[in-house]
């Protein structure tokens, strides 16, 4: 989530009154006063209002810790949304809910960890992040870029330490004494290393204050997070008569019984799962499933529930965990899909699915088929909010009789931004110039829209990037060719490219193509900035 994005997440307060309607009987204002203990005890019995509170008071302490030790303030939105996620379903082991912030602040740090690892990057602050990774999201700005990094230059000053508090006093806009019990620090520690923070910076220090105060997430953030929790859902099974080795389980919103996501398995585990939904004993010896339950039992255990969330790495991709409780412990198994299914089935405990894959699935069920769009061949869907946006084909919007791609809005008021958009090796190209042309056109886009590319190196790092943000579409245009023009290193890995849609509207691209170009064609880098002048005038009788 892009630090552009300051009127959808950031520059706003926080404000701890911030309800969500997800039906519960409690107003904002009883809910804002309420100690944390009494909100976690509210939330850790279903009350998502009382969770959107917590998330509420703490969400810009989350994303404090995380800005101090990653590349970018989207890097941090996204590992703050997945701080509250996992806080969500972990909530039965916090000990002492009185002191939710401190375990939060202790997620947020292991997370940021994660986040390394699964970036691959074998670092463990910002200061040792190439430089090149900094930037490269495809809806990234120049302006963006260059006033983030100016703030992150005066940031790397400080130990990471102080930098944590320093960013903690102005984004989360606390007291020493809040920072202290966040950090589990002393207040006169807190007290000191925030001198020693400010002395360092001297004059640059308001202008750092101000910088960061531009950061604060607003309730967006709020609303984001309650996306990405659970619903309870109903689960069914139907029949593939024309592939009898498959069966087809769908998990149905108690809510919206329009609302259906489905899952192909096995033959075999549908039956199993239709066996147990009926409430009868499987024949036969026990099934892996069984002695699971067994053993848990056995043990003095209970499976509590199963939830299914979306995979953030590879789209129409999912997770799943088990529950388990044993003597007030708390256990979350990753498990596949349909293991977590079939178990909570033969347990009778409920399952829970990501308010996001429930929200996005259709009204019917189709094999094969998770959503309403067709992507074309070789194309994925992808962005901070792909959810939000239909992706297919066109074929009645076309360029010279050729169809087109699409990306629209399909709800009132979209998140981030959508892409479809693609990944090649860059073996073929390195060494060159590679310039990537298109034909767009667009219809009432109230954010912007555009091509993209860019070119990767071995540590997904970004060597060269893209992402038509100093040339926007906006509003509505006809067709208009566009290029992007890349060098691509000796060391680069991957390319990947695509067309972006970021707000209400829709964009269409037909008729795309690469082709390598000498070093005459200037670049369109965003990351190189501007091209060097020539040492005297050129081709002045057009004839070159």
């Amino acid at each position: 989530m892009p630090v552009h994005r300051a009127s959808e997440s950031r520059s706003a307060s926080q404000t701890e009154s911030r309800s969500t309607s997800h039906g519960t009987s409690h107003s904002a204002s009883q809910t804002a006063i309420q100690s944390d203990a009494a909100l976690v005890a509210r939330a850790r019995a279903g009350d998502e209002e009382a969770f959107s509170v917590i998330v509420s008071r703490y969400a810009n302490a989350v994303f404090a810790v995380a800005l101090s030790r990653v590349p970018q303030p989207f890097d941090a939105e996204d590992i703050a949304q997945e701080v509250f996620v996992k806080a969500y379903f972990q909530l039965g082991q916090l000990r002492d809910p009185g002191r939710i912030g401190a375990w939060l602040y202790r997620i947020a740090r292991r997370m940021t960890v994660q986040w390394y690892r699964r970036e691959s990057l074998q670092v463990v602050f910002l200061e040792d992040v190439p430089e090149a990774y900094r930037m490269g999201r495809p809806d990234c700005t120049v302006g963006d870029r260059e006033e983030w990094i100016a703030l992150r230059d005066c940031l790397l000053q400080l130990p990471v330490e102080a930098r944590t508090i320093l960013i903690l006093r102005y984004v989360a806009d606390w007291t020493e004494q809040q920072i202290a019990e966040f950090l589990d620090l002393p207040v006169g520690t807190v007290e000191s290393r925030l001198s020693r923070a400010r002395q360092r910076l001297k004059g640059m220090c308001a202008v750092v204050a101000d910088g960061l105060k531009k950061q604060q997430l607003d309730r967006a953030f709020t609303r984001q997070v309650c996306e990405l929790l659970a619903v309870k859902v109903i689960v069914g099974t139907t029949k593939l008569p024309d592939r009898p080795q498959l069966g087809l389980v769908y998990l149905q919103s108690e809510a919206n019984k329009e609302k259906r996501l489905p899952f192909l398995l096995g033959s075999d585990q549908v039956q199993a799962l239709v066996v147990a939904l009926e409430g009868k004993t499987p024949p036969g010896p026990l099934s892996p499933h069984d002695i699971l339950i067994r053993a848990v039992t056995e043990l003095g255990g209970r499976i509590e529930k199963a939830v299914i969330t979306a995979c953030r790495e590879k789209e129409d991709t999912y997770l799943a965990e088990l529950h388990l409780e044993q003597n007030g412990r708390h256990i979350a198994l990753p498990c596949q899909p349909g293991d977590a299914i079939n178990v909570a089935a033969r347990a009778g405990a409920p399952v829970y699915v990501a308010r996001e894959l429930i929200n996005a699935a259709g009204p019917t069920v189709k094999e094969g088929v998770t959503s309403l769009d067709e992507l074309p061949k070789g194309w994925f869907a992808a962005g901070s909010h792909p959810k939000d946006y239909s992706m297919g084909v066109d074929k009645h919007v076309t360029h010279e009789g050729n169809p087109s791609g699409y990306i629209r809005s399909k709800v009132s008021e979209p998140a981030g931004f959508g892409t479809m958009m693609q990944t090649f090796k860059a073996d073929a190209f390195r060494g060159r110039r590679l310039r990537l042309s298109g034909y767009l056109k667009s219809e009432n886009v109230e954010g912007w829209a555009g091509l993209w590319m860019r070119v990767d190196g071995p540590q997904r790092n970004t060597l060269s990037f893209d992402n038509m943000s100093n040339r926007p579409i906006v509003g509505t245009t006809g067709w208009t060719k566009y290029s992007l023009v890349l060098d691509v290193p000796e060391s680069s890995l991957n390319i990947a490219f695509g067309i972006l849609l970021a707000g209400r509207g829709q964009v269409w691209v037909a008729e795309l193509q690469f082709d390598v170009v000498g070093d005459d064609v200037p670049t369109t880098d965003l990351l190189a900035g501007p091209q060097p002048l020539p040492s005297e005038p050129r081709n002045l009788d057009f004839t070159g």
